[in-house]
């Protein structure tokens, strides 16, 4: 998988945060609040910021997938 840039790691927590507030039961809305609580909302100490290249946070990740996919005919 290649590198994200800051911004774009951004960019897809916002949609993650969005989409886990938007159901009540979502599985990665713990989560989502739990690193946006404990960060401060700094994305340089959130999970996205953990492994190199921005790419720490699974639901970032699958959400880049998901987005991929449905670009690709």
């Amino acid at each position: 998988m290649e590198v994200l840039t800051r911004d774009e790691a951004v960019a897809l927590c916002r949609k993650v945060r969005e989409q886990n507030q938007a159901v009540i039961s979502a599985p990665g809305r713990t989560q989502c609040r739990n690193c946006s609580r404990l960060s401060g909302d700094d994305p340089d100490r959130m999970r996205m910021a953990a492994r190199p290249g921005y790419l720490g946070c699974d639901l970032i990740n699958g959400m880049r997938a998901r987005l991929r996919r449905a670009r690709t005919p």
